[in-house]
């Protein structure tokens, strides 16, 4: 029942992340667009006489160019965006594979289990931390008659 759960959502998963690839795609065209008209503009205003001429030439556009250039900005803000999403959906997949990985290749010794060490392995993961058992329950074991040597062989478990 867990596997056919996480295949489920590495589906969801990967599914959401071809939409995110694809936006990530028209978001590069339309800040390449984007440039393209900006310096099409840009070549247009500085016209060729512009280094002869005594008087001061007036800009084309400027108001189309400042415009363009805020969609730029935006434009840019969103890829970056897209951007964290995507890498963010690419690491559930990993991990997604990863946990599945697990359940498939030890079946037996997860059943095994005794419920101490289920919960040890929830202590485990919920701290994101994953330490070899035997020196965790040698930690264990000095809490209750020394703590504060408990607390540093801890200390030196984390580090």
């Amino acid at each position: 029942m867990i596997l056919r759960l996480l295949d489920s959502y590495e589906n969801e998963l990967n599914d959401d992340l071809k939409e995110k690839k694809k936006s990530l795609e028209d978001v590069e065209v339309k800040i390449s667009e984007t440039e393209k008209m900006i310096q099409l503009i840009s070549e247009e205003n500085q016209g060729f006489f512009t280094d002869f001429t005594p008087r001061p030439v007036a800009e084309k556009n400027a108001d189309k160019l400042k415009e363009l250039n805020q969609t730029l900005d935006s434009l840019t803000e969103e890829k970056k965006s897209i951007d964290d999403e995507i890498t963010f959906m690419e690491k559930r997949i990993r991990e997604v594979r990863e946990s599945r990985y697990e359940l498939t290749s030890s079946p037996s010794s997860s059943q095994k289990s005794s419920p101490e060490d289920s919960q040890n392995v929830s202590r485990e993961t919920s701290c994101s931390v994953l330490l070899d058992k035997d020196k965790l329950h040698l930690v264990l074991s000095y809490l209750p008659q020394d703590p504060m040597r408990a607390k540093i062989e801890l200390e030196n478990l984390m580090k």
